[in-house]
């Protein structure tokens, strides 16, 4: 039977979700850490910064610390084809994907919910900057107050029916304010730097996209409306549509 008392908090090994699981855990929930594994290039040496030997090792701490139980799950194959194929699929349409609003639903919220109702549990929780409100009988997705780490971009394409099961306890505090968490209750990440780019990516995404989409490197003509040749490039995965600039090498 379903225990509304259990929840399933996502632990990745930052700051965010160990202060996340902190506040839980002092709400009175039985929590239950959840690290995932996704994919990445080198299986041995993890490329992967979401799912490092060392990002679980901190997970790990943060879970002892809390005295709560933490299961490490596999989601490498999923995450392949429901994110990293899509990355590249994107790229080689020449528009810029976003990864992680396909992880969000996919996996965090989408295969994990379903996980946790297998467990009893009846929610779930992440460290993400974001707010759910009810109104009336309805749930919505809202932003998180420190408008500076708002995540609800990313989380946008979750599901209505299931935000009445997901929990934000990070949704009404800045970033420093939780990181003045994490230091009061004396978590070692609370001056762990934050992640950055996308996680499975490695160096660049030129770089990534020059071992599985060889073809987006391939120089060509840059031309205007007319069809007059202006130009030339390196490889359409250096120019999508949509990117916040020229990436460098």
């Amino acid at each position: 039977m379903p225990n509304s008392n259990k929840i399933l908090c996502a632990i990745s090994g930052g700051v965010d979700s160990s202060v996340a699981a902190s506040i839980l855990k002092q709400k009175g929930y039985d929590v239950i850490g959840i690290f995932m594994n996704f994919w990445s290039e080198n299986e041995g040496n993890s490329s992967n910064k979401c799912c490092s030997i060392e990002s679980y090792g901190f997970a790990r701490t943060i879970a002892n610390k809390l005295n709560i139980k933490l299961y490490s799950l596999n989601f490498k194959e999923l995450f392949r084809k429901k994110v990293v194929e899509y990355f590249i699929q994107g790229y080689e349409k020449g528009i810029t994907p976003n990864p992680c609003i396909v992880c969000n639903r996919e996996i965090k919220f989408g295969k994990l919910l379903k996980i946790a109702h297998n467990l009893g549990a009846t929610k779930i929780a992440t460290g993400h900057y974001a707010r759910i409100i009810k109104k009336g009988d309805k749930f919505e997705l809202h932003r998180g107050i420190d408008k500076n780490k708002d995540q609800s971009y990313f989380l946008w394409r979750i599901p209505a029916s299931s935000l009445s099961s997901i929990i934000f306890p990070l949704g009404k505090l800045t970033k420093n304010a939780v990181r003045k968490i994490a230091k009061k209750h004396q978590l070692i990440t609370f001056n762990k730097k934050d992640s950055q780019g996308l996680c499975f990516v490695g160096k660049s995404n030129s770089h990534f996209l020059s071992k599985y989409a060889k073809k987006l490197l391939e120089p060509g003509d840059v031309v205007d409306k007319n069809n007059n040749i202006i130009g030339t490039h390196k490889g359409l995965s250096f120019y999508t549509i949509g990117q916040r600039a020229p990436e460098k090498n």
